[in-house]
C-alpha cells in the first residue's frame, strides 16, 4: 500500500477521481448533480460517474469503480453506503473522499467532516489523506458502528421512504413500535482477559466516534480500540431513559463499557446483528480492530496517529 503521503501529492497534482454516488441515500438524489459542480468548479476532473439507485446494485457498480484503480474514490452516500465502500478499500491504495448524503451521518460525524455539502467538497479538495481503523464482525468489515440487537431489527424494519421524509426521527418511530414486543438478551462478552455478562435490548460496538448521530464518549476511529457497551438493562424504561439521556449528549454508557481492540460476543440465543445498518447475521461475533485499514481524505487538522 502506498505511503499516505505518496496519495496526497498524486491527488493534489492530478486531481482525477471516479465519483460514485448512490442516489436512493436520503439527500443524494437532490444533491447529487451539485457535488458534481462543486467538485469540478474546483478543478476536480472524473474519469468515471457513476451512480446506483437500488442498494443491490452498489457492489457490482463499486467493483466498476474499484477495476479503474482510482487513486481518489469520492462517494455519495449513507452509512451503509460508505461503509461498504470503506470495506472493498481496506488495505487497498485508494483514497476515499465523503459526500455526506446520508440520514445519520455517523462516519462522517467521526471522521470530523461536515455535514454542509460545501464544507465537504473542501476538505476533499484542499485536505489531507489519514489512514484510519475498521472494525470487524465475523470478518466483515465495518466503518462506524455494529449493533447487536434492536438496533438490527429497526435497520431491517426503516425502509428508504420513511427515511427520506422524517431523517432521523424515522429510526426512532421505528424503535419504539418495535420495542413494544422486543425481548431484552444476556450476553457474555469474552475479552480474553475477562468475561463480562449483561442482559440488554441493545449492544453497541463501536468504531468511529457517534451512533444515531450522537457522541459515543471514550471512543475515536483512529485509536485502535474498539469501545463496546450495552444501552440500558433488562427493562424497556431503562432502556429508553438511557438511550434518551444518550441521544441528548449527556450520558456516557455504563453498562458493560469496554475499550478493547478483540472481542468474542456469546449470547443466549441467536440475535440479529448490523453493520452500519445494514443486516449481518447473528450472533455469536467475534469482533476486532483493522488498525488503519483505511485511506480517507479529512481536514487538515484531523489528529491521525
Amino acid at each position: 500500500m502506498q505511503p499516505k503521503q505518496q496519495l496526497e501529492e498524486h491527488i493534489r497534482r492530478h486531481r482525477r477521481a471516479v465519483l460514485l454516488v448512490n442516489t436512493a441515500s436520503r439527500r443524494a438524489g437532490r444533491f447529487a448533480d451539485r457535488a458534481r459542480s462543486l467538485l469540478e468548479d474546483r478543478g476536480m476532473a472524473f474519469d468515471r460517474v457513476l451512480e446506483v439507485s437500488d442498494g443491490r446494485q452498489l457492489g457490482a457498480v463499486l467493483a466498476q469503480a474499484l477495476a479503474l484503480e482510482p487513486a481518489l474514490l469520492i462517494v455519495g452516500g449513507g452509512d451503509g453506503t460508505l461503509s461498504r465502500c470503506a470495506a472493498a478499500l481496506a488495505y487497498r491504495h485508494t483514497v476515499l473522499g465523503i459526500l455526506p448524503l446520508g440520514t445519520t451521518n455517523n462516519f462522517a460525524r467521526s471522521m470530523g467532516i461536515p455535514l454542509d455539502l460545501t464544507a465537504a467538497v473542501e476538505v476533499i479538495t484542499t485536505g489531507k489523506v489519514a489512514d484510519v481503523d475498521l472494525g470487524m464482525a465475523n470478518g466483515r468489515y465495518f466503518a462506524n458502528v455494529a449493533g447487536v440487537g434492536l438496533s438490527a431489527l429497526v435497520a431491517g424494519g426503516t425502509g428508504p421512504g420513511m427515511k427520506r421524509c422524517l431523517g432521523r426521527l424515522a429510526y426512532m418511530v421505528t424503535g419504539l413500535r418495535i420495542l413494544a414486543r422486543h425481548r431484552p438478551f444476556s450476553a457474555w462478552l469474552d475479552s480474553e482477559s475477562a468475561v463480562t455478562p449483561l442482559t440488554t435490548h441493545q449492544l453497541v460496538i463501536a468504531n468511529g466516534g457517534f451512533h444515531g448521530g450522537s457522541p459515543i464518549r471514550g471512543a475515536g476511529i483512529d485509536d485502535r480500540l474498539l469501545a463496546v457497551f450495552g444501552l440500558g438493562g433488562r427493562r424497556r424504561a431503562g432502556f429508553l431513559v438511557e438511550l434518551g439521556l444518550f441521544v441528548l449528549g449527556f450520558h456516557r454508557p455504563a453498562t458493560g463499557f469496554l475499550l478493547i481492540n478483540r472481542l468474542r460476543i456469546e449470547t443466549e440465543r441467536p440475535v440479529p446483528v448490523e453493520l452500519d445498518g445494514e443486516l449481518a447475521g447473528t450472533t455469536p461475533l467475534l469482533v476486532e480492530v483493522a488498525a488503519e485499514a483505511l485511506k480517507i481524505m479529512v481536514l487538515p487538522s484531523f489528529p491521525d496517529d
